[in-house]
């Protein structure tokens, strides 16, 4: 049999900080792992060696040679000439930098969901597969570890770990709704300026503003997207904010009632485009 879900991914991570540790326990599962770590492990050592392979550049001939007869044939006579090429090639590498993170700036939004989509596919993509409610102090704990701290807790969670996607910080959670998994990324420190849907190498991707942060959605289908975009919202803004803390103000009875009337013409509203945080707003406000 092989290792449990939480040494392989122990192994996995170890495996791609340093593929050529020697550590008891690391070489100890790999040897007995038959979840897919052995496999792993080969993969990895052939890549260190096409690595090693590639660097191993010789030097050009007569470098030494070349470089002290460089310097007794007075090419310091030069330096000032160099200087004038360096300063004028510098200014080019300013300006060539400085389109090029325009142009980064710009694809960021669509490099941002291949980034998730991959860590989803990646070594945790055994979550997809769990279906045990995570432990109350698991959310709060992923989620202080990104400087976060619950109103409440999402419902239905089984998967939580704070994980690095590219060089953002997220929160990784998997749902259970419906019978399927959704894969859910918090991202505290990146907003962006409105909710989109689309898809993307066979995933659905749902992004939202939440909080300071974005949400990110993935799928094999939308299903679920509302209830777990909902429940997030009132883990990190508290219940009583997120309906518009209608029992607090004056005028609230105005506010539930437009909302009850957008419920009742909820079809035509998501035909309109209506955004998934109007919809459970109106459902809720109708429960109420």
């Amino acid at each position: 049999m092989g290792g449990s879900i939480v040494e392989c991914l122990e192994f996995r991570r170890q495996l791609a900080a340093d593929p050529r540790t020697r550590e008891d326990a690391f070489l100890a599962h790999r040897d007995s792992c038959h979840a897919g770590c052995t496999e792993a492990w080969w993969r990895a050592q052939r890549l260190e060696r096409r690595l090693d392979n590639a660097l191993q550049i010789d030097a050009p001939a007569q470098l030494a040679e070349r470089v002290l007869l460089a310097h007794a044939t007075g090419l310091r006579l030069r330096t000032r000439r160099r200087w004038r090429v360096g300063l004028a090639l510098a200014a080019s590498l300013v300006v060539v930098l400085g389109a090029g993170f325009m142009a980064w700036r710009g694809a960021n939004a669509e490099s941002l969901p291949q980034l998730a989509i991959a860590h989803m596919r990646g070594p945790e993509a055994f979550a997809l597969g769990l279906t045990e409610p995570v432990p109350a102090a698991s959310l709060r704990a992923g989620f202080a570890a990104r400087g976060v701290t619950l109103r409440e807790l999402p419902q239905n969670a089984v998967y939580v770990h704070d994980c690095p996607v590219g060089p953002y910080r997220t929160v990784h959670l998997v749902f259970r709704e419906g019978g399927k998994p959704v894969t859910a990324l918090y991202f505290p420190d990146h907003a962006i300026a409105e909710a989109r849907d689309f898809r993307r190498s066979g995933v659905q991707v749902r992004e939202v503003p939440l909080q300071h942060g974005t949400l990110m959605m993935l799928g094999d289908d939308a299903q679920g997207f509302a209830a777990v975009e909902r429940t997030l919202d009132d883990a990190l803004h508290g219940r009583a904010v997120a309906l518009g803390r209608c029992d607090a103000g004056a005028g609230c009875g105005d506010e539930r009632r437009a909302l009850q009337l957008s419920a009742m013409d909820g079809r035509a509203r998501n035909a309109a485009g209506v955004l998934p945080q109007e919809r459970w707003l109106a459902d809720s406000a109708t429960a109420r």
